[in-house]
Protein backbone atom coordinates (compact mmCIF):
# COMPACT_ATOMS: atom_id res chain seq x y z
CA UNK A 1 0.00 0.00 0.00
CA UNK A 2 2.82 2.40 0.85
CA UNK A 3 4.42 1.93 -2.57
CA UNK A 4 1.15 2.70 -4.37
CA UNK A 5 0.60 5.76 -2.17
CA UNK A 6 4.12 7.05 -2.85
CA UNK A 7 3.86 6.51 -6.60
CA UNK A 8 0.50 8.30 -6.77
CA UNK A 9 1.78 11.19 -4.63
CA UNK A 10 4.87 11.48 -6.84
CA UNK A 11 2.80 11.53 -10.01
CA UNK A 12 0.52 14.22 -8.56
CA UNK A 13 3.64 16.32 -7.91
CA UNK A 14 4.84 15.51 -11.44
CA UNK A 15 7.88 13.67 -10.08
CA UNK A 16 8.67 10.53 -12.03
CA UNK A 17 11.48 8.88 -10.03
CA UNK A 18 12.05 6.00 -12.45
CA UNK A 19 12.71 8.38 -15.34
CA UNK A 20 16.47 8.95 -15.32
CA UNK A 21 19.11 9.89 -17.82
CA UNK A 22 21.85 7.58 -19.01
CA UNK A 23 24.11 8.61 -16.13
CA UNK A 24 21.70 8.27 -13.23
CA UNK A 25 22.10 8.78 -9.56
CA UNK A 26 24.49 6.59 -7.60
CA UNK A 27 23.11 3.25 -6.46
CA UNK A 28 21.48 3.23 -3.03
CA UNK A 29 23.69 1.20 -0.75
CA UNK A 30 24.44 0.31 2.84
CA UNK A 31 27.91 1.63 3.76
CA UNK A 32 28.19 -0.79 6.69
CA UNK A 33 27.69 -3.96 4.62
CA UNK A 34 28.50 -2.73 1.10
CA UNK A 35 25.13 -4.07 -0.06
CA UNK A 36 23.67 -2.28 -3.07
CA UNK A 37 19.89 -2.31 -2.79
CA UNK A 38 17.95 -3.72 -5.74
CA UNK A 39 14.45 -4.53 -6.86
CA UNK A 40 11.59 -3.01 -4.89
CA UNK A 41 14.03 -1.89 -2.16
CA UNK A 42 15.99 0.17 -4.68
CA UNK A 43 12.78 1.54 -6.17
CA UNK A 44 11.50 2.64 -2.74
CA UNK A 45 14.78 4.18 -1.62
CA UNK A 46 15.23 6.09 -4.90
CA UNK A 47 11.65 7.35 -4.76
CA UNK A 48 12.02 8.49 -1.14
CA UNK A 49 15.36 10.10 -2.03
CA UNK A 50 13.68 12.08 -4.80
CA UNK A 51 10.70 13.08 -2.64
CA UNK A 52 12.85 14.07 0.36
CA UNK A 53 15.58 15.52 -1.87
CA UNK A 54 18.27 13.32 -0.28
CA UNK A 55 21.56 13.60 -2.14
CA UNK A 56 23.24 10.89 -0.07
CA UNK A 57 22.74 7.33 -1.46
CA UNK A 58 23.75 5.67 1.84
CA UNK A 59 21.08 3.94 3.96
CA UNK A 60 21.50 2.19 7.34
CA UNK A 61 19.42 0.48 9.99
CA UNK A 62 18.99 2.00 13.44
CA UNK A 63 21.13 -0.76 14.96
CA UNK A 64 23.95 -0.10 12.49
CA UNK A 65 23.78 3.61 13.27
CA UNK A 66 23.86 2.92 17.01
CA UNK A 67 26.70 0.36 16.73
CA UNK A 68 28.84 2.92 14.84
CA UNK A 69 28.19 5.46 17.64
CA UNK A 70 26.25 7.72 15.27
CA UNK A 71 22.91 9.32 16.10
CA UNK A 72 19.73 10.04 14.17
CA UNK A 73 18.71 13.68 13.94
CA UNK A 74 15.24 14.88 12.88
CA UNK A 75 14.45 11.37 11.67
CA UNK A 76 11.04 10.76 13.24
CA UNK A 77 8.84 9.15 10.60
CA UNK A 78 11.70 9.09 8.07
CA UNK A 79 12.54 5.39 8.23
CA UNK A 80 11.90 3.38 5.08
CA UNK A 81 10.96 -0.32 5.22
CA UNK A 82 12.98 -2.71 3.09
CA UNK A 83 12.50 -6.46 2.64
CA UNK A 84 14.98 -9.28 2.16
CA UNK A 85 13.97 -12.87 1.45
CA UNK A 86 15.89 -15.74 2.99
CA UNK A 87 15.65 -19.35 1.80
CA UNK A 88 15.57 -22.22 4.28
CA UNK A 89 15.87 -25.99 4.00
CA UNK A 90 12.65 -27.50 5.42
CA UNK A 91 14.40 -30.63 6.64
CA UNK A 92 16.96 -29.09 8.99
CA UNK A 93 15.65 -25.49 9.10
CA UNK A 94 19.03 -24.07 8.04
CA UNK A 95 19.33 -20.96 5.90
CA UNK A 96 20.66 -21.56 2.40
CA UNK A 97 21.83 -19.20 -0.33
CA UNK A 98 19.10 -18.00 -2.67
CA UNK A 99 21.07 -19.27 -5.68
CA UNK A 100 21.14 -22.77 -4.17
CA UNK A 101 17.44 -22.55 -3.42
CA UNK A 102 16.69 -21.57 -7.01
CA UNK A 103 18.72 -24.49 -8.34
CA UNK A 104 17.04 -26.94 -5.96
CA UNK A 105 13.59 -25.66 -6.83
CA UNK A 106 14.26 -25.95 -10.56
CA UNK A 107 15.95 -29.35 -10.59
CA UNK A 108 15.12 -31.18 -7.40
CA UNK A 109 12.35 -30.92 -4.85
CA UNK A 110 10.78 -27.44 -4.64
CA UNK A 111 8.82 -28.54 -1.57
CA UNK A 112 12.09 -28.89 0.39
CA UNK A 113 12.60 -25.09 0.42
CA UNK A 114 10.68 -22.31 2.12
CA UNK A 115 11.22 -18.56 2.17
CA UNK A 116 10.98 -16.04 4.99
CA UNK A 117 10.66 -12.30 4.47
CA UNK A 118 12.79 -10.15 6.74
CA UNK A 119 11.79 -6.53 7.07
CA UNK A 120 14.17 -3.81 8.21
CA UNK A 121 13.80 -0.06 8.53
CA UNK A 122 16.61 2.04 7.08
CA UNK A 123 17.45 5.71 7.37
CA UNK A 124 19.20 7.94 4.89
CA UNK A 125 22.71 8.96 5.97
CA UNK A 126 21.79 12.64 5.66
CA UNK A 127 19.76 12.07 8.86
CA UNK A 128 22.74 10.57 10.69
CA UNK A 129 24.83 12.76 12.94
CA UNK A 130 28.48 11.73 13.21
CA UNK A 131 28.87 10.03 9.83
CA UNK A 132 31.27 11.59 7.36
CA UNK A 133 29.46 13.75 4.82
CA UNK A 134 28.78 12.09 1.50
CA UNK A 135 31.19 13.00 -1.24
CA UNK A 136 30.26 12.44 -4.87
CA UNK A 137 33.84 11.30 -5.34
CA UNK A 138 32.95 8.22 -3.31
CA UNK A 139 30.18 7.36 -5.76
CA UNK A 140 29.86 3.80 -6.97
CA UNK A 141 32.95 2.70 -8.86
CA UNK A 142 33.41 0.03 -11.51
CA UNK A 143 34.34 -2.60 -8.90
CA UNK A 144 31.11 -1.97 -6.97
CA UNK A 145 29.06 -2.13 -10.17
CA UNK A 146 30.83 -5.33 -11.19
CA UNK A 147 30.21 -6.84 -7.74
CA UNK A 148 26.55 -5.81 -7.87
CA UNK A 149 26.09 -7.33 -11.33
CA UNK A 150 27.85 -10.57 -10.37
CA UNK A 151 25.68 -10.84 -7.25
CA UNK A 152 22.52 -10.11 -9.24
CA UNK A 153 23.37 -12.60 -12.00
CA UNK A 154 24.17 -15.30 -9.40
CA UNK A 155 21.07 -14.62 -7.27
CA UNK A 156 18.74 -14.69 -10.29
CA UNK A 157 20.32 -17.89 -11.64
CA UNK A 158 21.20 -16.24 -14.95
CA UNK A 159 23.58 -18.19 -17.19
CA UNK A 160 26.20 -15.81 -18.57
CA UNK A 161 28.56 -17.21 -21.21
CA UNK A 162 31.70 -15.44 -22.43
CA UNK A 163 33.17 -15.77 -25.91
CA UNK A 164 32.67 -14.62 -29.46
CA UNK A 165 32.39 -11.03 -30.58
CA UNK A 166 28.68 -10.36 -30.03
CA UNK A 167 26.42 -9.87 -27.01
CA UNK A 168 23.02 -11.58 -27.28
CA UNK A 169 20.48 -13.88 -25.61
CA UNK A 170 20.50 -17.57 -26.62
CA UNK A 171 16.87 -18.64 -26.46
CA UNK A 172 17.53 -22.38 -26.81
CA UNK A 173 20.03 -22.42 -23.95
CA UNK A 174 18.34 -19.67 -21.91
CA UNK A 175 21.71 -17.95 -21.61
CA UNK A 176 23.26 -14.56 -22.26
Amino acid sequence: DKIVELVLDSLKKEIIPWEKGWYGDPLCYNPMTGTCYRGVNYFMLRMISDIEKYEDPRWMTFNQIKKANFHLENAKGKGVPIVFWAAFNKEDKTEIKNSWAAARMAKEDPESIYFVARTYTVFNASLVKGIEPYSHRESVNDDQISLFLKDYIRSEGITLLHGGDEAYYQYGEDAI
